[in-house]
C-alpha cells in the first residue's frame, strides 16, 4: 500500500511540473494551496478530510467508525506528495515537449500507484470512498458517480484559478489526459497475467 501511495504521489508531483493540468482528483487541492497559504500536500490532505466528513453526513448512522482510518493514506499521500515535489524540483521545466514528457509519465506512474493500491485491498482513499457511499445511498453506478464528481471538480478548479491567476493554471490537456488514460493504464495492469502473478507471490 505504502508504495502505491508513494508512486501516485510522485506522479501527481510530476503532473504539478509538467504544467498541464493535473489529474480532476488533484487539481483543486493544486489550485488552491497557494491562495490558503499552505503545502500542496496539505491541501490535499484537507480536501480528503472534506469527502470523509461528505460521507459521514450521507451515511450517517450507516457510517462505520473505522472509515475513519481514511485519514491514514491520505495523511501519508499529502506528505509523500510534499517529499516528491521536493526531490524533484531541481529537474528542468523545458519546453512544450518536456513537459508532455513529464504529463505522460505523470499518468503512468498515477496509473501504476492506483493499480497497487487496488491490489492492497486495504483502506480506499476518501475521494474513491465517497463515490462509493454515493453510489450506495442513490443506486447510481459507481464509474457514473465519479464521472460526475470528476467533472465538478474539474469546473470548481477552472473557476477558482481564473479567479485567482485570471487564467488557466493545472487545469488544461493534462487533466483531461489523465481522466482518460489513467483509468486505461489501471486496466491494462490488471489484465496482465504475470504481473499479476508475480504479485500474488509476493504478497504471499
Amino acid at each position: 500500500m505504502l508504495l502505491g501511495l508513494f508512486i501516485s504521489a510522485f506522479g501527481a508531483s510530476v503532473a504539478i511540473k509538467a504544467r498541464l493540468g493535473t489529474s480532476p482528483v488533484a487539481c483543486c487541492p493544486v489550485v488552491y494551496a497557494a491562495p490558503l497559504g499552505i503545502s500542496v500536500g496539505m491541501s490535499m490532505f484537507l480536501f480528503n478530510v472534506i469527502f470523509l466528513l461528505a460521507q459521514i453526513a450521507i451515511e450517517r448512522r450507516e457510517f462505520p467508525p473505522f472509515r475513519l482510518l481514511q485519514l491514514i493514506p491520505a495523511m501519508l499521500f499529502g506528505s509523500l506528495t510534499d517529499l516528491t515535489t521536493i526531490l524533484i524540483g531541481p529537474l528542468p521545466s523545458g519546453g512544450l515537449p518536456l513537459r508532455t514528457a513529464y504529463c505522460a509519465v505523470s499518468i503512468l506512474m498515477v496509473g501504476l500507484g492506483v493499480y497497487l493500491l487496488l491490489r492492497a485491498n486495504l483502506l480506499m482513499m476518501c475521494t474513491e470512498a465517497f463515490d462509493a457511499a454515493v453510489s450506495r445511498k442513490t443506486g447510481v453506478e459507481y464509474g457514473i458517480i465519479k464521472i460526475i464528481k470528476d467533472v465538478l471538480l474539474v469546473c470548481i478548479a477552472a473557476a477558482g484559478s481564473l479567479i485567482i491567476d485570471r487564467r488557466l493554471v493545472h487545469v488544461g490537456v493534462g487533466t483531461a489526459a489523465a481522466a482518460v488514460f489513467v483509468g486505461m493504464v489501471v486496466r491494462f495492469l490488471r489484465r496482465d497475467a504475470r504481473l499479476n502473478g508475480w504479485l500474488d507471490k509476493v504478497l504471499e
